[in-house]
């Protein structure tokens, strides 16, 4: 759920969360990777967001990636018409760096652009100077978990 901390170590912020179907170019042909909820998780400390989603029926990871500002990584454009979003990224699927490129279809034009200005305020957030928090606000945010 957006504006919502999920469980875990961390406790991430979502910033965004949307069913959707991810595509991703292989061998110059775009094949369906997954559908699933796609998400941008900030992280409390450092403010680092990452792009990840997970296949809907088998709880597998499809897409896990950092969002950042550094050409050509993470750039937005329209793929087709007005409910896709296409771009490259440094993607960690299966803890194996790797460019992907992936396209995103969401069920409407204003969901897509919904996640185009998050996507493009991640990047914002993610390049910023981390947080300087001390232990004691490290282990408080860390127990504030749902």
């Amino acid at each position: 759920q957006e504006g919502q901390r999920c469980k875990g170590s961390f406790a991430m912020l979502c910033i965004f969360s949307e069913r959707s179907k991810l595509y991703h170019l292989r061998n110059g042909k775009w094949t369906e990777k997954g559908v699933g909820y796609a998400k941008l998780m900030q992280h409390p400390h450092t403010g680092q967001v990452r792009f990840i989603m997970r296949q809907e029926k088998t709880r597998t990871i499809v897409a896990d990636h950092d969002v950042i500002e550094q050409a050509p990584y993470c750039m937005l454009r329209p793929d087709g018409n007005n409910t896709c979003l296409a771009w490259t990224a440094q993607d960690m699927t299966n803890n194996e760096l790797r460019d992907e490129s992936f396209t995103l279809k969401f069920s409407g034009p204003e969901v897509a652009g919904r996640f185009a200005q998050e996507f493009n305020k991640a990047k914002d957030l993610s390049s910023r100077k981390p947080n300087s928090l001390g232990d004691d606000d490290m282990a408080a945010a860390a127990a504030a978990t749902v």
